[in-house]
């Protein structure tokens, strides 16, 4: 007896058009993991470069608090050179007195405005090499009350200020007074930081003198770091607020 085998279809080959389409989603699906891989790799330097460039930052606010405390410990007459006058505020670099191994100082050097173009920063500003990448690191002296918002923008031209107020003009905070100011006295016009800082200062003080800190005895210091990515000037701003803790 003959049996008549009816042909399974399952056991046919795939057909051209069947072939290229499960290439073709091969090939989407490929290209999609290749690009997501990309993306996570450059997402990864990014983040590895923002990393160096915050810790770089954050080591200029801790050089500087150090440059204040070798004042203390040498008996200087000021306790941060900056300080004396809002005329010194500006854009600075960390630099050593005689080179490697001498005394830490900032040093005015080309950058001498208020206005700094990344472009400047990356000629005229400290230049560190760390994991391969060239970073360059600059330092703002500026009154409490500064706003200095840096513009928006990656390009050259991007502009960060030191020591402006909410019109880009510079800050002059007050005139520097005697340190008896400190037991009692009045703030003197145009002392932001006296100002500011009398009502907490005096806030439990009932039926005593007023007690102030003048204009000179705090200011505010930012650090910047610049670095350029695949032709983006990129930067990362940290700032602290040092005082004249000891008085002088």
């Amino acid at each position: 007896m003959k049996m008549c085998l009816k042909p399974n279809n399952l056991s046919r080959g795939f057909s051209l058009l069947e072939t290229l389409i499960a290439t073709g989603i091969l090939i989407i699906v490929s290209a999609a993991i290749v690009a997501l891989s990309n993306s996570l790799i450059q997402g990864t330097v990014v983040s590895a470069d923002k990393t160096v460039a915050d810790r770089l930052a954050a080591e200029g606010l801790e050089l500087v608090s150090k440059i204040r405390d070798d004042n203390f410990k040498a008996n200087s007459p000021l306790w941060f050179d900056q300080a004396e006058n809002s005329n010194k505020y500006g854009w600075y670099v960390i630099g050593r007195e005689g080179g490697v191994g001498g005394s830490l100082g900032l040093e005015r050097g080309a950058l001498d405005n208020n206005e700094l173009s990344r472009s400047k920063i990356v000629n005229d500003g400290e230049a560190i090499s760390s994991g391969g990448m060239t970073l360059w690191r600059v330092i703002c002296v500026e009154a409490i009350s500064a706003v200095s918002q840096p513009e928006a923008g990656l390009n050259r031209n991007s502009i960060i200020r030191c020591n402006t107020d909410e019109n880009d003009q510079p800050v002059n905070d007050g005139d520097r007074a005697d340190p008896d100011q400190f037991i009692s006295g009045q703030c003197t016009d145009g002392d932001l930081y006296c100002s500011m800082t009398k009502p907490s200062i005096n806030r439990n003080r009932i039926a005593s003198p007023d007690r102030i800190i003048p204009a000179g005895n705090a200011i505010k210091i930012r650090s910047v770091v610049v670095w350029l990515e695949r032709d983006l000037y990129r930067s990362s701003d940290v700032a602290t607020v040092i005082t004249n803790w000891e008085s002088k």
